[in-house]
This record gives C-alpha cells, structure tokens and sequence, in this order.
C-alpha cells in the first residue's frame, strides 16, 4: 500500500467497512459467498458518492489520477451510474495528468484496491467467526464460499480443523448442488417442469454463484 495514501485508505475502509465481523455475520445468511455479497456494494457506495467528494478530497484525486481513471470493468460501472457531467468532472483531472505524464501512471484502479483490502478484513473475520463450535456448524449448512474466495482463503495458514470445514463443507455443497442441478435436467420436459423443487429450479444461478462469484465481482 502506498505509505502516503495510507491514511486515505484507512479512512475509505472505517467509511465503507467499519464492522466486518458483522458484515461477515449478516452476508452468511444469504444464498451466495458472503465476501462476494459484501463486495457488491463496494463499487455502487464508492460511486455514488464520487462526484460530490471530488472536489473536496485531493487525496481521493490523487488516488483516482495515479491509477489513470478506473480500471475497465469499474469504469464502465460508473458511466453507468453517474451522468455525463459526474464523469466529465473526474476525468478532466484525470486526462490532464495522462497528458503530462502518460504511462508514468501506474497505481492500481482505486475500487479495485478497496475490493482487495475489503477481501482481507472480510476473511479475517470469517477466520474469527469460525473459531466458534456452533458457528462451524452453522456455516456447514450454508452456501459457504465461492470458489475464488474458497481457494484464497485456503492459501492462508490456517488450523486444520478450518482447514477440514473449508475443504468437507465445499465438497459436501457440491455434491448437493450437483443433485439439484441434475434433478433440473431429467424434469425438463413439459410434463414435469412443473414438479421441479425450489432448490432445483434455482440450482443454476447457484451453480454460477458458487464457482464464479456474484456478478460483477
């Protein structure tokens, strides 16, 4: 991290991420990656915001400018989000400094470092949530992580009794969806499409989900 934008970035987490634990516990509950479901907010807060925090907050400028703009994807999130004007008023600034400076820019899109930092508290606190007995067997039961997520978390030193949730309560969800999503297909014909169950009818959205993440992640 950029030691003199350090306290700009301290400051966009406590504004956008101030209790993890509790983001981490109420995101559990819904039908999809718990990092993935915190993270969706991510670009829609930081956007909406933008055009009346830029002219105010230099170090949000310089942030934004470093990087040359937004990355791909989050910059055609915010042409979506924001009118003409909102974009023209950041990028004026921006297409100044590539002007001067072209390639010399080089510092990562500023959502996307959010994302990245906002990934680390998150499983931070899915790691202390999971210390609990009772939580693990609550989590057991659940979508539990995307893959991505899955497979970032298991990279870190973890117990092996997490270690062993992680890997049995993937595999055991699977498994499960992999039923579901069979079940969908042998009642593919006009005559049973009707008796479909709610958890078929929804498994390949879930199946999405649980391999690639929520859209736009």
């Amino acid at each position: 991290m950029d030691e003199t934008l350090e306290a700009f970035w301290q400051e966009e987490v406590a504004t956008y991420l101030p209790d993890p634990a509790a983001a981490v516990a109420a995101a559990l509950e819904y039908v999809c990656c718990p990092v993935c479901e915190v993270l969706a907010h991510v670009p829609f807060d930081f956007f909406s915001r933008l055009p009346v925090r830029w002219p105010k907050e230099p170090d949000l400028q310089r942030a934004v400018i470093e990087a040359g703009g937004f990355c791909n994807h989050h910059s055609w999130r915010l042409a979506n989000m924001q009118s003409q004007a909102a974009v023209a008023l950041v990028f004026v600034d921006v297409m100044a400094a590539l002007s001067e400076h072209g390639p010399l820019l080089t510092g990562p899109c500023a959502v996307c470092r959010l994302e990245a930092i906002f990934t680390e508290r998150l499983l931070d606190a899915l790691v202390e949530h999971l210390q609990s007995q009772s939580n693990q067997e609550r989590f057991a039961q659940l979508f539990g992580l995307c893959y991505p997520h899955w497979r970032e978390l298991l990279g870190r030193d973890l117990p092996a009794s997490l270690r062993d949730l992680l890997l049995s309560s993937q595999s055991r969800y699977a498994r499960q969806l992999r039923q579901h999503l069979q079940g969908f297909l042998d009642k593919n014909t006009p005559a049973l499409k009707q008796t479909r169950t709610q958890d078929e009818s929804r498994a390949a959205r879930r199946a999405i989900l649980k391999t690639a993440g929520n859209e736009n992640i």
